[in-house]
């Protein structure tokens, strides 16, 4: 993978607000929730503008995650070492070749310097962490996950995120236990319940 970017040198360009340019897998869940963040200011809009790129008619194999990255780069001006990209996905590891896809996808964003916020088993496990740090009752399945979800807040739907989730209090204390969920936060992904989108919240936030 070879990211193009109209890149531009710091010493002639700079403006107040970081890009972040976030590709999901998701086409619905992810896009909706990082919308709300934004209604609900809850990511400083003076200072990060926030670019999410959806799946498009449910292309969402790790490829396509790239390819809408690559092609956004190419139109939007992009300032390395100042703004910032990032792949919102899941572990998913019920797909055939999940591994060797992931596997593939961390060492082009290493070499890219894109960064990854994975979630194992599902996204939803970052919501499930703004009302509880209880995850014993999450497998390997994202179902798992959305039944707890649905325990803890009486109801879940993917097309809207919960106002529990969206409580400036509770999105700092997902943040940390996440953090505390990522015991192996040197490993490419988490491989029991948890999620790194801790670090993108954190870099959305800064100064917050």
């Amino acid at each position: 993978m070879k990211p193009r970017t109209r890149l531009l040198p710091r010493a002639r360009y700079h403006r107040d607000a970081r890009l972040f340019v976030v590709a999901t897998e998701g086409q619905e869940t992810e896009p909706g929730y990082f919308r709300a963040l934004e209604a609900r200011e809850l990511i400083p809009a003076t200072r990060v503008r926030l670019l999410v790129l959806p799946a498009e008619e449910g292309r969402s194999a790790v490829k396509h995650l790239v390819d809408r990255v690559a092609k956004c780069l190419d139109r939007e001006p992009f300032e390395t070492g100042f703004d910032q990209v990032w792949l919102v996905l899941d572990t998913d590891l019920g797909i055939g070749n999940r591994v060797e896809q992931l596997r593939g996808l961390v060492q082009d964003c290493e070499s890219s310097g894109w960064r990854l916020a994975i979630s194992h088993p599902s996204f939803e496990v970052w919501l499930l962490l703004h009302v509880t740090d209880d995850v014993g009752a999450v497998d390997d399945t994202c179902a798992s996950v959305v039944r707890c979800l649905q325990s803890h807040l009486g109801g879940y739907h993917k097309s809207h995120p919960p106002p529990a989730c969206l409580d400036r209090a509770a999105l700092a204390t997902a943040i940390e236990r996440a953090r505390t969920l990522d015991t192996t936060p040197m490993a490419p992904w988490p491989t029991t319940p948890a999620s790194r989108m801790y670090r993108l919240l954190v870099e959305l936030r800064q100064g917050m």
